[in-house]
């Protein structure tokens, strides 16, 4: 693969990734006049959900090699955070697998598994009922199709916090099963607050984040249109 020869760690390699996905998003929404009557929040969610497809095509692209990886970073107590990479992975295929390393190895070591294809299950449905639903949202209200635009983001955001939930509360039984890879151990802690496994509060924030965004967009952009026409028929 090509690199560039300078080299970051990978929680500075995250920051730029951070700043590159709010940077793009906000030019492309500022760039189309359909695009910005779309709440900025809702708009950066929905770029997020559809940039997470690219990661998880990675991770089940790469998933050998997460799982070789994971065990290495468990084995010499290795952080992605403190890790050196080149700069080149910062682009999603290269950058996706280094961090399902981390999650694999400190969050859900199911990730690790080669004979229990859950994990994998979860990431391709995410993929392909709440990435490729999120790109539509964007795509159709590019254009000015408010009407399919509202079905593709409900879809996709609605299956995502379903999704979400289910997972996460599959995660916790997970946690109390003895024979079970993410049971709680002195060897793989949780911590009173999940402190141990800070990664996994990830997965509490997307199960949020997808209802919040359809509130404001639907709840929220019924009252704002509601409220317009109030105005415009005082002003008749």
């Amino acid at each position: 693969m090509l690199k560039v020869g300078i080299e970051a760690t990978g929680g500075v390699l995250a920051g730029i990734v951070v700043v590159l996905w709010l940077s793009i998003s906000l030019f492309i929404r500022n760039s189309n006049r359909h695009l910005q009557k779309i709440d900025v929040v809702t708009f950066c969610w929905l770029t997020m959900t559809a940039m997470t497809g690219v990661w998880e095509w990675a991770y089940l692209h790469y998933h050998d090699d997460v799982v070789a990886d994971a065990q290495t970073f468990i084995a010499t107590n290795t952080h992605v955070w403190t890790n050196y990479y080149d700069i080149s992975y910062i682009v999603p295929w290269r950058f996706s697998p280094i961090m399902y390393t981390e999650y694999a190895a400190y969050a859900d070591r199911a990730y690790m598994s080669t004979h229990d294809p859950l994990a994998q299950i979860v990431e391709l449905s995410h993929l392909l009922y709440c990435s490729v639903f999120a790109a539509l949202a964007i795509t159709r209200k590019s254009v000015g199709d408010t009407y399919l635009y509202l079905i593709f983001m409900v879809l996709a955001l609605g299956t995502q916090s379903m999704q979400c939930l289910m997972y996460v509360s599959n995660y916790f039984v997970e946690t109390t099963e003895p024979h079970h890879a993410n049971f709680i151990t002195e060897s793989f802690p949780a911590g009173q607050y999940w402190e141990k496994r800070p990664f996994f509060y990830v997965n509490i924030f997307w199960t949020g984040m997808g209802l919040v965004v359809i509130f404001i967009e639907v709840i929220l952009g019924k009252w704002r249109h509601t409220q317009n026409n109030d105005k415009k028929k005082k002003k008749n």
